[in-house]
């Protein structure tokens, strides 16, 4: 399970995301531990991930696991570590302090996410019932302030779950995600490929009154590969019209996480767009990568 939150400054010079796992699915450590014991508590390899992003293509970066030992589980909380994600009073505060792996340097800082409102429907990601999406606030406004390094900004904002009863990669060989806020409300684009070979097509458009409806009739186009993995991303946009990328946020072998400009219903949005390969994170080379990623940490 994760939550996950992003922000995208109105200025679109500053964004922050937070992921906070129970079994961290993109740990080697949680991954290698299932390889010899599939029924390993998922509690036993949580982390927090957050990446802030600044303007001239600077980011301040973490990604620590912690032992089930320095986690706290509650109806609306979760701590992990030094860090804490809670709902109060209809919104969804974040306070957030660990050290970058590699720079040791702290990111310390707090974000607050106010829903324009709250969906209670996940949906199926899989088909077979095992692997749930669950849009909870997919927009709204939100602002955060760093103390380390120093920084405020807000603007629009986006928070989601995920959850499964096996490992991702089971279920799921790839996925393009995307999420575009609009003059209509937040328009969410999931397109990828199930393992059991069936194309995975979801498209909702998400009101700010508190409905959901498709959105209009959108084409699936191919966006430049990344520069360093050559990674491939595509995402959706208006007939006739071309997507761009205006900034690569992250960077990997298996994963890429990028600003992209697209048109919708006539109109330019800007947006936040994923591309995910579970082939790729699963393969041996990229196993062994993977730990100078990841800090292993305890209090």
């Amino acid at each position: 399970m994760w939550w996950y939150l992003d922000g995208l400054s109105d200025d679109g010079k500053w964004g922050v995301t937070v992921i906070a796992f129970v079994g961290s699915v993109f740990s080697p450590f949680y991954f290698r531990s299932r390889l010899h014991n599939e029924a390993v508590p998922a509690e036993a390899h949580c982390a927090i991930n957050v990446a802030l992003y600044m303007p001239g293509r600077k980011r301040r970066w973490i990604f620590s696991e912690w032992p089930r030992c320095d986690v706290e589980r509650s109806e609306d909380a979760l701590t992990i570590g030094f860090s804490r994600l809670c709902w109060r009073g209809g919104r969804l505060e974040i306070a957030v302090s660990d050290l970058c792996p590699r720079q040791k340097r702290l990111l310390r800082g707090r974000i607050v996410f106010e829903p324009s409102c709250r969906f209670g429907e996940p949906f199926c990601l899989d088909g077979m019932g095992r692997h749930f999406w669950w849009p909870i606030s997919p927009g709204g406004r939100f602002e955060a302030n760093f103390k380390e390094p120093e920084a405020r900004f807000s603007g629009s904002g986006y928070h989601d779950v995920n959850h499964g009863d096996e490992p991702l990669e089971k279920g799921l060989a790839q996925w393009q995600w995307s999420r575009f806020p609009t003059e209509d409300g937040t328009l969410v684009v999931f397109d990828g490929l199930r393992k059991d070979g069936v194309a995975l097509e979801l498209a909702k458009m998400f009101s700010a009154d508190g409905r959901v409806h498709a959105p209009p009739d959108l084409a699936l186009r191919k966006l430049p590969r990344t520069f360093l993995w050559a990674f491939p991303r595509a995402t959706r946009c208006q007939t006739g019209q071309r997507p761009r990328v205006l900034r690569t946020l992250e960077e990997s072998p298996f994963y890429a996480r990028s600003l992209v400009k697209t048109i919708i219903s006539d109109r330019p949005v800007v947006g936040v767009h994923e591309s995910l390969s579970l082939e790729r994170f699963c393969a041996p080379w990229m196993q062994k990568m993977l730990p100078y990623r990841i800090a292993q940490r305890r209090r």
